[in-house]
C-alpha cells in the first residue's frame, strides 16, 4: 500500500486541485518490470484553491506499466462549487 499527495495545477499556479492517492502495486511478471497499480483517490477541498477551491470527488483507477510504456485509466467524478 502506498499513499501519496499530488496537485494538478492550472495556469501559472492560479489554481490547484490537491488529491490524495492510495494504491496497491500488483506484479505481473517480466522480472518485476511489468506491474499494475490499482488506486483510489480523493480531493482535499481545504487544500485545493483558485477555481478548484472546495472541489470534492472520489475516483479510482488503474495504471499498467511494462518496460517503457504506461497506461493510466481513471474513473469517477469531480464536483466544483460555483462561486
Amino acid at each position: 500500500m502506498h499513499n501519496t499527495r499530488a496537485a494538478l495545477a492550472a495556469g501559472v499556479f492560479a489554481a490547484a486541485l490537491v488529491s490524495d492517492f492510495t494504491g496497491i502495486r500488483c506484479p505481473l511478471g517480466n522480472g518485476g518490470h511489468a506491474f499494475r497499480v490499482d488506486f483510489d483517490w480523493g480531493d482535499d477541498p481545504g487544500a485545493s484553491h483558485g477555481s478548484f477551491a472546495g472541489a470534492t470527488g472520489r475516483r479510482d483507477g488503474r495504471q499498467h506499466h511494462a518496460d517503457d510504456m504506461q497506461v493510466v485509466t481513471l474513473f469517477g467524478t469531480l464536483t466544483v462549487p460555483r462561486g
